[in-house]
This record gives C-alpha cells, sequence and structure tokens, in this order.
C-alpha cells in the first residue's frame, strides 16, 4: 500500500485492498531462509562448489541458535518472523548482545522510510 497512488487508483474506479496477514508466513519463511543464506555462506558455496572449488573452512557457517534477533516492528511479518526463529532457539528482542541480528519490518513511508542511516547505525 505504501508504494500506490490511492487518490489515483480511486479517481480511475480501481479498488485497492489492503490484506496484512495474507503473506505474513511466507514474509517469515523468506527472512529466515535469507538469514541462513546469509550466515551459512550459501551463494558463496553455491558458486565455489559449481566452479571445482572446496573450500570447506572457508565457508563454514554461523548458527542461528543463540543469537540475538531484534526485531524493529512487531506487526504481522514481524511476529511471524519471530515465530519462525523461535524454532532455531534465537533469543529475540533483546538488544543487550553484540552477536545481533536486526529484523525491520516497516512499512516504507514517513516516518519509518528513513529510519535506519549511517547516523542511527
Amino acid at each position: 500500500m505504501d508504494q500506490i497512488d490511492l487518490e489515483e487508483a480511486n479517481r480511475r474506479n480501481i479498488k485497492i485492498l489492503n490484506a496484512p496477514e495474507g503473506n505474513r508466513d511466507a514474509v517469515g519463511e523468506h527472512v529466515v531462509g535469507q538469514l541462513l543464506c546469509l550466515f551459512n555462506q550459501l551463494s558463496k558455496a553455491n558458486w565455489e562448489v559449481r566452479n571445482k572449488i572446496w573450500n570447506r573452512e572457508g565457508n563454514r557457517g554461523v548458527e542461528l541458535k543463540d543469537k540475538t534477533a531484534a526485531l524493529i516492528g512487531y506487526g504481522h511479518n514481524g511476529q511471524a518472523t519471530a515465530k519462525k526463529l523461535s524454532g532455531f532457539d534465537c533469543k529475540r528482542w533483546l538488544m543487550t548482545n553484540i552477536e545481533m541480528i536486526i529484523l525491520m519490518h516497516l512499512p516504507q513511508k514517513p516516518p519509518w522510510k528513513r529510519f535506519l542511516t549511517k547516523q542511527t547505525l
């Protein structure tokens, strides 16, 4: 909904529906899948194996277990992601651990559009 010109859609008689829960589980699964890919260097390892490079030690991953996931935005998508992460024994919402995963499920509109910048990091 953030990227849709609602006034123009209304002017053209185009109905716009909001289904916030429609894909919440898919979003949660996708986020966890991307974290697994990132923490286990799957893209790099995939490229190397396809190019006949076997670097077992260089591609050792990191488990999500006991990592702290700070979810900023706890709407439908944030809740679904938190539920999926609980299956990996991630700590959630504790922002004191140095090894932290920050997951943001925020709309791309003010005041959230520029929520995380170089200055806030």
